[in-house]
């Protein structure tokens, strides 16, 4: 939990995200199949970390480590969902 809300696993790097905490996440449970991941829970994507993490295997995380992070315990460390959608209003000629 610690080292989600402090920002040790990285950040997103979409900037509607507003550099929202990121989770470790694997692809695979299976070892030496893919390195580890980032997962977003804001835009609820997954990522390349930029760190030096990246060179974990992801088996050691999981497929459900983030969400099930996320889930009952730890509830209110959820990122408020924000439409931050950019309106354009088209203009008459």
């Amino acid at each position: 939990r610690e080292r989600y809300l402090t920002g040790r696993f990285g950040n997103c790097p979409r900037v509607m995200c507003e550099k929202q905490n990121a989770l470790p996440i694997g692809i695979s449970e299976d070892l030496k199949i893919a390195r580890v991941k980032i997962y977003c829970p804001r835009c609820r994507d997954i990522y390349s970390p930029k760190k030096k993490s990246a060179d974990a295997d992801g088996a050691f995380f999981g497929t459900s480590f983030p969400y099930l992070l996320i889930m009952v315990p730890f509830a209110r460390y959820r990122p408020i969902q924000t439409s931050n959608r950019i309106s354009r209003e088209r203009s008459s000629c």
